[in-house]
């Protein structure tokens, strides 16, 4: 009974990481989405220090 119980818990556990990584790479997806930056623009985004919300 503690066997089963054991592999229930494992077995939920891994759903929860196999979802989680299906969300990322959603996420991940969505921002490869619409047009790329050109190298001058990608360029200025890296070199340019951006303001902190914080």
């Amino acid at each position: 009974m503690k066997r089963l119980k054991d592999l229930e818990k494992e077995n939920g556990r891994l759903r929860k990481a196999g979802s989680d990584l299906t969300l990322e790479k959603l996420i991940l997806k969505e921002g490869c989405l619409g047009k790329p930056l050109i190298p001058s623009r990608r360029r200025r985004c890296v070199l340019t220090p951006s303001k902190s919300i914080f």
